[in-house]
């Protein structure tokens, strides 16, 4: 008999002995928590003078932004917002300078941002029906951009008329600013699994152990699925502490509100009836999901080649790839394949994009074709490595 248990000890105190896992560990961590707070970090300066602080000028921008939450985005609010930028100086060099803009216009710079991503140069006469109609043309506009079929038209154009309108604005730069940086932190991720998982197996080969482990009397299958466990286990717990400790940086500068607040008033081109709070939650799952899926390629790479080196490479290589390929709209099924790919997946505007898998009379969001898919081609990898694994002479 054994204790299972014990082979994942001890797989865990070979990896943790390295230097280098502790180092890589450190060093993720560390950029996780500086992407979180530099929101804080720096001054202000107008003409070479110093006028602020980032962390005054988020205080008092995110008491303005507090005061204003609960309140629809309609002609009253719209309309206080038009009274107060009228007030700025047009002939002003620099209007974020002047005493009107500090004191009239800045309470309102939320719905004004809003309205501007909407309405563009007629942001200071629109009202609230127009804006609306603006942004519905916008996103339809968006379809023919994407070569979108008549029958995503149709089903999307669905989504839409379920949309509450006029919007309810929420401060919730913690969830929005949390999603931003969630494509960095998966990044890391994969950059943590290529460096520290390909040792799991490897190690055997370079010591040139392997097959006095191999013929061990405990089987193979035991030792294998030890190593599996640790490596899942291993990426798992990786992608746990970068997004643990993203969302607590993150938060604990901007915030906790606004869970419930609409994603379009953040990204006003999209049609999912989601909260951004409820995107936080499913980016959060496709991540940690992207975790499982790197784990069991960089222990089948480590397999496949029996050398750490080769494994890393090739993940690196994957992962400057994504960095620099953005297949465009009009390659419309290389571009949506090329979206369900981890980390780039990770990207809120590839997750929740309006482009759709159907299924017959079912249509299928890219967050929900890699929540379907990453699974199953997870467990395909192993069973691969199993395969290899099986082979290694005892």
């Amino acid at each position: 008999m054994f204790n299972f248990g014990e082979l994942v000890k001890m797989e865990y105190r070979k990896l943790f002995q390295r230097k280098l896992v502790w180092i890589t560990i450190a060093v993720l961590t560390a950029g996780c928590i500086f992407a979180g707070i530099s929101g804080l970090l720096g001054k202000y300066y107008i003409n070479g003078e110093q006028v602020d602080t980032h962390a005054n000028m988020l205080r008092t921008d995110t008491a303005y932004a507090r005061r204003l939450s609960g309140q629809a985005v309609d002609d009253a609010l719209i309309g206080r917002m038009q009274e107060a930028y009228g007030k700025v100086p047009q002939d002003a060099q620099l209007y974020v300078a002047t005493s009107e803009y500090q004191t009239y216009a800045r309470p309102y710079s939320e719905i004004h941002n809003f309205v501007l991503r909407i309405a563009e140069n007629r942001w200071d006469t629109v009202t609230s029906g127009e804006l609306y109609d603006l942004r519905r043309a916008a996103v339809e506009q968006g379809w023919t951009k994407m070569f979108l079929t008549a029958a995503e038209k149709t089903y999307l154009s669905g989504l839409e008329d379920q949309l509450t309108v006029p919007f309810t604005y929420r401060y919730d730069d913690g969830y929005t600013n949390y999603l931003s940086l969630l494509y960095m932190v998966a990044v890391l991720m994969l950059l943590g699994v290529a460096v520290c998982v390909p040792q799991i197996f490897s190690e055997e080969y370079s010591r040139r152990t392997d097959s006095l482990i191999a013929s061990s009397p405990l089987g193979k299958k035991p030792l294998y699925l030890a190593k599996i466990v640790t490596g899942l286990t291993f990426s798992l717990g990786l992608a746990l502490l970068l997004a643990a400790v993203t969302a607590v940086s993150v938060f604990s500068v901007y915030g906790p509100d606004g869970f419930s607040a609409a994603i379009q008033l953040d990204y006003p081109t999209l049609s999912w009836k989601l909260t951004v709070g409820e995107a936080a939650l499913l980016l959060t799952g496709i991540f940690l999901l992207s975790s499982l899926l790197f784990g069991a390629v960089a222990m089948l790479l480590s397999l496949a080649f029996r050398n750490t080196a080769p494994a890393m490479a090739l993940l690196l290589a994957y992962l400057l790839v994504t960095g620099i390929f953005n297949i465009p709209d009009e390659y419309r099924i290389a571009g949506q394949l090329w979206s369900y790919f981890p980390v780039n997946s990770c990207n809120l505007t590839s997750a929740f994009s309006q482009r759709l898998l159907q299924l017959g009379d079912t249509f299928l969001a890219g967050w929900q074709v890699t929540c379907l898919l990453y699974p199953v081609v997870t467990v395909i990898f192993l069973l691969i490595s199993y395969h290899r694994y099986r082979k290694i002479p005892s």
